[in-house]
């Protein structure tokens, strides 16, 4: 009879067995042949399962890669893989981006990893045409790979000149708003803030302090005239007495003593009162000073009246002086 294990598993009494393994590596065969009589014997084989199986790439994730980038620009690029025997995870994908440098050393150039996953980001810095070899690898070695042949363009000048002139033409409304903002908060507190007065001059306070003054001689309720330069009052020369007349003038004009005589002498004495300018009143003082009237003595001799008379205004004179004034004079008086 036989018996046989796999692995230590057991696998039927038959003469033959079939065998299979997912996973490539080593493994144990092992047979058990015993008689009736039950005398045994038994036998172990190491069997090495190699993975022939190739990984793949597939094709329709390496013609979707784009035939054109712009050089300085960074795209993310990615390919899909699978295989019949190994897990997907186990897979491993090189991007070759030079295929004529052997950068990792082993003999073959174009299956170094510059690049290392399913989906990569990649730059060219340089314009012109690029070749990349993407290879995949299974843990047996198994490999699959695929060129792909991209056109590297000449960064875009233009765009960026107008995305720099954009940018700097926002700038520029920025700074200009700023400084109007700026300048309409420092001119609103000068705008808002009350007026200052202006201080007196000295008129104006010396004007105060005499009206303050004169307020508290004459009281609150007084007027006070505005201070400003007055002309000069007008002075009268004192009338001087007149010369003594000679005794026969004297006794004429004695007879002006009668009443009609004084009342003549008042209306023009009035009259020339009226006639007379008024001087201009100085500001009162605060201790008025009052003139002294000198009155001049009349003359002590006693003179003889006279009948002259005075209507209206007007000195009639005796008629006999009147003639005497009419006739020719006998000699100097």
């Amino acid at each position: 009879m036989c018996a046989w294990a796999i692995d230590g598993a057991p696998a039927g009494q038959n003469d033959t067995v079939v065998a299979s393994w997912a996973d490539s590596g080593e493994h144990t065969v092992r047979l058990t042949v015993s008689d009736p009589s039950g005398n045994t014997d038994v036998i172990e084989r190491r069997v090495v399962v190699v993975d022939r199986t190739l990984p793949r790439l597939a094709a329709t994730s390496v013609g979707a890669l784009p035939a054109t980038v712009n050089a300085g620009a960074s795209d993310v690029v990615r390919v899909t893989v699978d295989d019949p025997v190994d897990d997907i995870e186990t897979l491993r994908v090189h991007w070759d981006l030079n295929p004529l440098s052997d950068t990792d050393g082993n003999g073959v150039p174009d299956d170094d990893a510059d690049l290392l996953g399913e989906e990569v980001q990649i730059t060219f810095d340089a314009a012109g045409e690029r070749v990349v070899v993407i290879t995949v690898f299974d843990p047996a070695g198994n490999s699959d790979r695929a060129v792909w042949t991209v056109d590297v363009a000449a960064a875009d000048t233009t765009s960026s000149s107008g995305m720099t002139l954009f940018a700097g033409l926002g700038l520029a409304v920025l700074a200009v708003v700023a400084v109007v903002v700026l300048q309409r908060r420092r001119s609103s507190p000068s705008e808002q803030a009350p007026a200052t007065p202006e201080p007196a001059s000295e008129a104006m306070q010396a004007e105060e302090a005499k009206a303050a003054e004169m307020a508290s001689i004459y009281g609150g309720n007084t007027p006070v005239a505005p201070v400003a330069e007055t002309a000069p009052a007008t002075m009268y020369a004192p009338v001087a007495p007149a010369a003594p007349l000679d005794p026969m003038a004297q006794s004429l004009l004695g007879e002006a003593s009668s009443p009609g005589t004084n009342a003549g002498m008042t209306g023009l004495d009035a009259l020339m009162d009226d006639e007379a300018p008024e001087p201009a009143q100085d500001p009162p003082s605060p201790e008025p000073t009052p003139a002294v009237e000198v009155a001049s003595e009349a003359p002590s001799d006693e003179r003889p009246t006279s009948t002259t008379s005075s209507a209206g205004g007007r000195l009639e004179l005796p008629a006999g002086f009147a003639d005497m004034l009419d006739g020719p004079s006998d000699g100097p008086q």
